[in-house]
């Protein structure tokens, strides 16, 4: 899922919620002013993998989550990090490597 087109124009960060919440006035995947983040050229590289997949590729399921969430909660800051390896893991098995992947955000 993406999450946000563009950044919010400066113009509104005076404005709730942008006012007490400076993270959100920067999501997109473009700046205010138009021009692309680096996550826009991964964005498009993976739709091109995509349209290359076959109609019948595998896909994927969730059998890489090997943890209940009251479990994880007890520990997100190392769990989360495991999780998205083992995550990676199962993508580069349907679908090849992923390229650098090895740590969230």
């Amino acid at each position: 899922m993406l999450w946000c087109y563009s950044d919010y124009a400066e113009n509104l960060w005076g404005l709730p919620p942008f006012d007490v919440a400076v993270h959100e006035r920067s999501f997109g995947l473009w700046r205010a002013d138009a021009s692309p983040k680096p996550a826009v050229a991964v964005v498009e590289a993976f739709a091109k993998r995509c349209a290359t997949l076959p109609a019948d590729a595998p896909v994927a399921d969730s059998t890489w989550i090997d943890i209940e969430a009251a479990e994880f909660y007890r520990a997100p800051g190392s769990e989360l990090p495991r999780l998205y390896r083992r995550y990676c893991d199962a993508m580069s098995t349907l679908y090849g490597p992923l390229g650098n992947v090895n740590e969230p955000g």
